[in-house]
């Protein structure tokens, strides 16, 4: 529904020669921060090349993720520090394990990484919710799904490293300049 609902939008702006966030009220604000979103590369090398054509586009995060995490902890860190290195200090990086780890094994990455200053960590566990904050014990909870999401959607895993609820939607682009 939320798909034909804003294509209904668009198809409105585009008869009246508006832009939607007129037909909406007007613009909220003159700039969206947006984070490019990429794969693991084969190796460190590739990885930290990708991270840093990406902080050379402007980008001032990346989400990286997926395989090769997972393989041990020794090789997750060192992802994740070649991923700081390789877009500096200032950048915002979150880490998307996919599906690599389990509970436990996601709790002991969330402290592995803490030092490499990761704003985010999210993981697929069955089926608890968990967040930490800095200064805080983690918290876990049943998550709350709609009836309407599949049966898989419910074991989604959110870890947290920053007192600010993390919540990233990957963004093109073309959809949003990375600086303004």
């Amino acid at each position: 529904m939320a798909a034909i609902d804003l294509a209904l939008w668009d198809i409105k702006g585009k008869a009246l020669k508006l832009p939607v966030h007129e037909l909406l009220g007007g613009a909220r604000r003159d700039a969206v921060r947006c984070y490019a979103t990429h794969p693991l590369g084969r190796n460190l090398e590739e990885t930290g090349r990708f991270a840093a054509s990406l902080r050379d586009a402007g980008f001032s995060a990346v989400k990286f993720g997926w395989h090769p995490l997972g393989r041990d902890a020794v090789e997750d860190e060192a992802i994740v520090r070649c991923l700081r290195q390789a877009i500096g200090p200032e950048a915002d990086l979150p880490i998307d394990g996919g599906l690599a780890w389990d509970l436990e094994t996601a709790l002991d990455r969330l402290r592995r990484f803490e030092s490499y200053r990761f704003s985010g960590l999210r993981s697929r566990c069955e089926p608890m919710i968990l967040t930490a904050t800095p200064n805080s014990q983690p918290r876990p909870r049943r998550p709350s799904r709609p009836a309407s999401w599949p049966r898989a959607r419910s074991n989604w895993l959110g870890l947290s490293s920053s007192a600010v609820s993390t919540c990233f939607k990957s963004t093109s682009p073309g959809w949003a300049s990375p600086k303004r």
